[in-house]
């Protein structure tokens, strides 16, 4: 059984009828933005907080999150069938972001450099 290394930002989904670790490593990052034109990750961050995430979003941040777990399904034309449905897909997809950037958040402070 496969268990997601949550200090690294790791989840755990169904895809494709199969058990995936999924992370948003900084190369998944730089993919998720190169799905929106290089916009910015933090400018991507508040629309989805302000818009929501639309379905093309959830697969793109799921993508993203395979790619960076170094999962081969991750490929662009691949299919993701999330066991669960959207709902499932939506909740994972909001994890990630929120595993990846509340990692930061959590870190003690650098210690003092005088």
């Amino acid at each position: 059984m496969i268990w997601p290394n949550r200090h690294c930002g790791e989840v755990v989904g169904h895809i494709n009828a199969k058990r995936r670790v999924l992370r948003l490593s900084l190369s998944a990052l730089a993919q998720l933005e190169a799905c929106y034109d290089d916009t910015d990750i933090l400018l991507l961050l508040r629309r989805f907080s302000e818009n929501g995430l639309r379905a093309q979003d959830v697969m793109n941040i799921l993508r993203a999150g395979l790619a960076g777990a170094g999962d081969p399904s991750a490929v662009e034309d691949a299919p993701l069938d999330v066991t669960g449905g959207y709902g499932v897909a939506l909740e994972l997809a909001t994890e990630l972001i929120e595993r990846a950037f509340n990692q930061v958040a959590d870190m003690p402070p650098p210690p003092d450099a005088s």
